[in-house]
């Protein structure tokens, strides 16, 4: 699953949904640099049960200079304070 907004939408987004976060450049899909990651706990199967599928959702935001160590410092802080409002609510 792949999700692309500008930066100033992060604020309204459920961050939760998904496991990374990605700076690209506006209409780039190939490739960005990542600024969140999300940590989970690996799913515990038994040995004759069938794994799931994993499906990979990433958000992509865009920006004018993915690699600015100031706008990913700021879409680091955005995704945090994110993640944090959604965990209150």
């Amino acid at each position: 699953m792949l999700t692309v907004i500008r930066e100033d939408q992060i604020a309204d987004t459920d961050i939760r949904l998904y496991d990374d976060v990605l700076a690209v450049r506006p209409g780039e899909r190939g490739s960005g640099v990542e600024v969140w990651h999300a940590r989970k706990l690996p799913n515990l199967y038994h040995p004759h049960t069938p794994a799931e599928a994993t499906i990979q959702r990433v958000l992509l935001v865009e920006v004018e200079n993915p690699d600015d160590p100031d706008m990913q410092d700021r879409l680091r802080v955005a995704c945090t304070d994110a993640w944090s409002r959604r965990r209150e609510g």
